[in-house]
């Protein structure tokens, strides 16, 4: 009999251990995912001013290696670089558009700068 309580004692022992583990593996997770959004959002503003540095005149003859060099020096990581050249060619694509259609004028390329 005895034998019999310990045994049943253990097992509910060795369920609560699993259910622990299963609690904090998903509270490790969710608190991963919540720490890589949060850098994310952290680091919009690094990807913005990348954009801003590639738009800048001065900077369209240099080479994509160059570039690329100088915003890994200031820190973005491939993903955020990959982001910064991905918006930067989606506006060049937008201005190339709005420019066929004739909307070159400032009024309606004012916003189409800003990032």
């Amino acid at each position: 009999r005895r034998q019999g309580a310990f045994s049943a004692r253990q097992q509910t022992s060795q369920n609560d251990d699993l259910e622990q583990k299963e609690v904090v593996g998903r509270v490790d997770h969710e608190e991963k995912e919540s720490m890589q959004a949060a850098r994310a959002v952290g680091r919009e503003h690094e990807i913005n001013s990348a954009v801003i540095f590639l738009k800048q005149v001065e900077v369209t003859d240099f080479s994509k290696a160059y570039k690329l060099k100088f915003l890994e020096g200031k820190g973005l990581t491939n993903e955020e670089l990959e982001e910064a050249f991905r918006r930067h060619h989606e506006d060049q694509e937008v201005r190339k558009v709005m420019d066929a259609k004739g909307g070159n004028d400032r009024g309606a390329n004012d916003g189409m700068n800003e990032c």
